[in-house]
């Protein structure tokens, strides 16, 4: 696996496109080649991530874990920038959209992608945002631990792979 994917990524000047079946949600280029490096080790793939080819909070949030994953010390100011970005788009109601556009729908994942990143950013759960975003997500927990609210833009999307155990502002 190691080998194949420095293949996939020898050559490259920026990241492949987003990872998709088209559906939604996307599967951000950022993610992918976070987990990667987290295989590969190889400082091809960790260069493609310092770039700045952000189209969506997707990116962002996969971008500031995975520079926070790669060298917190190397990329300490992006990932501060990236954490002051991800809290200046929260919503009024404590959640996040996926689209960074003000006039898209908030998604319940894509405000836990954010507590994530944040947390990884080094951002305290006791942050006034983020302990407003956790208090939201909580109130809107499903029995099962996940979340899946027919209201929300991804209709029936159930984020089980979301659940309390990825978000460590959540334990």
């Amino acid at each position: 696996m190691t080998e194949y994917l420095k293949l996939y990524y020898k050559g490259r000047e920026k990241l492949p496109p987003d990872e998709t079946n088209g559906n939604t949600p996307l599967v951000s280029a950022y993610e992918v080649a976070w987990y990667s490096w987290r295989v590969a080790h190889d400082e091809r793939i960790a260069s493609l991530i310092e770039q700045d080819a952000i189209k969506n909070m997707v990116d962002l949030c996969y971008q500031t874990l995975a520079l926070a994953d790669i060298d917190r010390a190397k990329h300490a100011e992006k990932i501060r920038r990236n954490a002051e970005r991800i809290l200046s788009l929260q919503r009024p109601d404590g959640q996040w959209s996926m689209k960074f556009e003000a006039d898209q729908p908030e998604v319940e994942f894509q405000t836990g992608h954010a507590l994530w990143a944040l947390h990884a950013a080094g951002i305290p759960a006791d942050h006034p945002q983020v302990a407003k975003a956790i208090r939201y997500l909580l109130k809107r927990q499903q029995i099962f631990g996940g979340w899946m609210d027919p209201l929300q833009s991804f209709r029936k999307f159930s984020a089980r792979r979301f659940a309390r155990p990825r978000w460590p502002c959540l334990r």
